[in-house]
Formats: C-alpha cells, structure tokens, sequence
C-alpha cells in the first residue's frame, strides 16, 4: 500500500514496503518529473546509478546511507530556515495537514 508523505512542487514522494529486504524495510518512491528525478539522483548518491522506474515511480531503497543523506538535507534546510527567516520560505504540504 502507498501512502503519501509529502508533495512540494509538481512531486510527490510515497513510501512501500520493498518486498526484496525482510520485513519493516521501505523504498522511497518519487514522483516523474523534473524535480522528482533531481531529488531521486541526490538521494541515490554520487555517482548517482540509473533511477529504477516502476509505474510513473522512480524507486529508491531506504538504506542507511539514504537516511544520512535526508538528514542531512533537513538540517541544512532548517540551518537556512533560521539564518534568514525572511528570504527563505520554506512550505511543506503534509497530507492530512490543516492550515
């Protein structure tokens, strides 16, 4: 089952059970498109491989080296977000979410 985590621009990025790994391990699917396939290269690492594709999907495992690079994504994002509160807008659309 899908289940969307978040949408910012035209991309949408959904979390699945990969079926390859034991149970309780994830791949991160992200949405065709421009922004999609940059964000799909910065996590899938440098060199960056080829993009599985599945159904309108671009596939990443959820690995441990994925992991450090999201966190340390959100932390540079965050470290922008308080030096220049005025200059950088920074809005996530969570689903479910109320304004």
């Amino acid at each position: 089952m899908l289940k969307t985590i978040i949408t910012v621009a035209d991309m949408q990025i959904k979390l699945v059970d990969d079926p390859d790994v034991e149970p309780g391990h994830q791949r991160i699917l992200i949405s065709h498109g421009f922004v999609g396939h940059a964000f799909g290269r910065l996590l899938a690492g440098n060199p960056p491989p080829a993009l599985a594709v599945d159904g309108g999907w671009y596939i990443i495992p959820h690995t441990a080296e994925v992991d450090e690079r999201l966190i340390a994504l959100l932390d540079l994002c965050a470290d922008i977000r308080r030096q220049a509160p005025g200059l950088v807008q920074l809005p996530l659309q969570l689903e479910g979410a109320r304004e």
